[in-house]
């Protein structure tokens, strides 16, 4: 048709059909939501666009639909169609489509947001438009939109549409119909308001829903304007108020409207301003014993006193506990601290009511952690009624300070200093016997623990004092045995007798049960030797000494020699008592024999009419002993010694048995 392929807009002549609701977008205002439709005809073509919604509301999804119908019997093809829209309006992908017998979604239709359009092509014969007996082709082209927050609001905003086809193009580009989208309806609300007092400063906040960012609202107190702020992207904005007068306030906020949002205002709310903030102080009370691992009190003391509030106390930057304040002002904590050292505590009040916080510090020297002591005290073993023992406790770790009580029972005896070696003496003399209980109290010093220990002392009698008497030695002759015999009285057995022949030591012997001691003498010098007898003391009696004076006279001229031998000693053992034998030649030779073992006397003999003296042995060593028998000789019988090796079991087994005697001297 060579009339189409000119054709801009409506054709001269050609007829347009508003519907009602078209009719509607024409009139003073904005209708109700409702679709709306223009048809026109321009030559034989006839064309009728729909939008579902003609009054949409920002968001609204929008379809509109153009279809294609012929007046006469030639039919055409479409081949492109270009959806005009306003540049508020964003296309819904996927949207476009034709429809025909069933729907056909468009691949890839060219969106321009520029130009504001939305444009589909097809094949040269995709899409008929028939009316002829027998064929009815009337294709619809639709397309989506969603209505922008920019869309302009009250104002009839054009759509149109162009097209191309086998006879032809059309532009209809403002043909309609036409959208007015209306104001946004708003909601104001004002967020209640807790804690305002006077002179301090608190947050109103309000929301205005439908409402758009960089929107201005007023806040109002009654009457009186607070101030003004701005929307935010939520629709929420904030003013600072400080209020000047206690009590109650009826607090709006007035949302003017915009060309875009209708204006509304939030329900009075109302806001109770207390009277303005007393000021406070706090006080930590000193802290003189902190230390390590001990317990301290912290103390802080609010001014004015209230229940109420908290006080936050720190070590440093550390937070050791938040309390609560008493009715008395005060709140209490234990502190341990962990580290030595200068501390610097903390204390923050966070106020209540109507009263302020407050803040205060407090320097506290942390000493080290106490090291823990020992005490011991030395034995005393010579405990004994009226003499006098050394106490000496030992304090470890050493250093001079602190003090030790000692007490013997429940009574004090004395409380000392402790010296730089950690020692503390006392010299004690006991007034009774028995078991005695010592206690010894160390006080502690500085970072160092006190202790304490007991020890138990057995204290003896009194010693009781002793005397030795030396019988008298009538027949000393030189290389002759006489015998010595000391006594010790009080008799017990106990203690050792030292007999000395002027200066030098004859022996050192055990003080038998009878109190005596006897010892076989054969001087080698004639004339007048002074005999010392010595007492050791035993238990608790004390030693004591004597001596006598004896005539050693020249030995006879005429004697006989004599021989000593050992009988053979078998199974000798350690603490088994084994009988020593000794025989002597002549066998009526008389005198003693005194047997040693390795040079420490067994035991003394008489030699019997038969020549043999006998001991009793209880070896104490177990290996290899010698016993040795000296006989003393007697009247003209000259002294002489034997000899005999003994292997010694260490115990209950069979000792080994030793040789056969041996001379060793002869008499002269």
């Amino acid at each position: 048709m060579a009339e189409r392929a000119t054709t801009r807009g409506v054709a001269a002549g050609a007829a347009t059909t508003l519907t009602i609701g078209a009719l509607a977008l024409l009139g003073a205002g904005v209708a109700g939501a409702a679709p709306g439709s223009i048809s026109w005809d321009d030559g034989s073509s006839h064309f009728t666009r729909t939008i579902s919604n003609t009054t949409p509301a920002v968001g609204d999804t929008i379809t509109v639909t153009t279809k294609f119908e012929r007046t006469s019997w030639t039919d055409e093809y479409i081949y492109n169609v270009k959806d005009r829209h306003h540049s508020c309006l964003t296309y819904v992908p996927g949207s476009a489509k034709m429809i025909g017998q069933s729907e056909y979604p468009v691949d890839n239709p060219e969106v321009n947001a520029n130009e504001a359009y939305v444009r589909a092509a097809w094949g040269s014969t995709d899409w008929v438009v028939q009316n002829r007996p027998g064929f009815y082709r009337a294709p619809t082209f639709s397309v989506a939109y969603k209505v922008g927050q920019n869309c302009p609001r009250g104002t009839a905003l054009t759509t149109g549409m162009d097209y191309g086809g086998s006879l032809g193009s059309g532009n209809y580009g403002n043909k309609g119909p036409s959208i007015t989208i209306g104001k946004s309806a708003t909601t104001t609300t004002l967020a209640a308001v807790t804690g305002a007092q006077v002179g301090k400063a608190s947050n109103l906040t309000a929301n205005v829903t439908g409402g758009a960012a960089g929107d201005t609202i007023e806040f109002r107190d009654g009457a009186t304007s607070i101030g003004t702020a701005t929307l935010d992207g939520a629709g929420t904005a904030t003013l600072p108020w400080t209020p000047t007068t206690a009590g109650a306030h009826t607090l709006t906020v007035n949302y003017p409207g915009t060309a875009f949002a209708t204006a509304s205002q939030s329900a009075p709310i109302t806001a109770q301003v207390a009277e303005a903030s007393v000021p406070s102080t706090i006080a930590l009370a000193p802290i003189t014993d902190g230390q390590v691992g001990k317990a301290s009190t912290i103390t802080a003391t609010i001014n004015p006193a209230a229940a109420g509030g908290t006080v936050e106390l720190k070590d440093g930057a550390a937070s050791l506990a938040t309390l609560p304040v008493g009715a008395d002002g005060k709140a209490t904590y234990q502190w341990t601290p962990n580290a030595a050292g200068a501390h610097t505590l903390n204390a923050v009040f966070s106020g209540h009511d109507n009263v302020l916080g407050s803040t205060t510090t407090a320097q506290v020297n942390v000493a080290e952690a106490p090291v823990p002591s020992t005490i011991a005290l030395a034995p005393i073993t010579d405990g004994q009624v009226g003499k006098a023992s050394t106490i000496t406790a030992t304090i470890n770790p050493a250093a001079a300070g602190g003090t030790v009580e000692l007490k013997d029972g429940a009574a004090s005896l004395a409380t000392l200093p402790v010296g730089a070696d950690g020692k503390a003496t006392y010299q004690w003399t006991p007034n009774a016997a028995g078991a005695h209980t010592l206690n010894a109290v160390f006080s502690g010093h500085d970072n160092v623990l006190g202790s304490t220990t007991t020890a138990q002392v057995n204290v003896a009698e009194a010693p009781v004092p002793s005397t030795i008497a030396l019988a008298p030695v009538t027949d000393a002759q030189v290389g002759r045995a006489s015998t010595i015999t000391a006594t010790v009285n009080p008799a017990a057995a106990g203690g050792t007798v030292e007999l000395k022949d002027g200066a030098a030591s004859l022996a050192t012997l055990p003080v038998s049960a009878d109190g005596k001691v006897t010892y076989q003498w054969t001087p080698a010098a004639a004339g007048a030797h002074t005999l010392t007898a010595t007492f050791s003391g035993r238990d608790n009696v004390t030693g004591s000494t004597t001596t006598t004076q004896v005539n050693v006279t020249e030995a006879p001229v005429n004697t006989t020699d004599s021989t000593t031998t050992l009988n053979q000693v078998g199974a000798a053992a350690v603490g088994t008592a084994t009988t020593v034998t000794a025989k002597v030649t002549p066998a009526n030779a008389g005198g003693t024999v005194t047997f040693k073992d390795s040079g420490t006397v067994i035991g003394t003999g008489q030699v019997g009419p038969d020549g043999t003296a006998t001991a009793v042995w209880t070896p104490t060593t177990a290996g290899q002993r010698t016993i040795t028998a000296d006989y003393s000789g007697h009247g003209t019988v000259n002294a002489s010694s034997g000899q005999l090796p003994v292997t010694v079991a260490a115990s209950g087994g069979n000792g080994g048995t030793g040789g056969t005697g041996s001379l060793s001297g002869f008499g002269s």
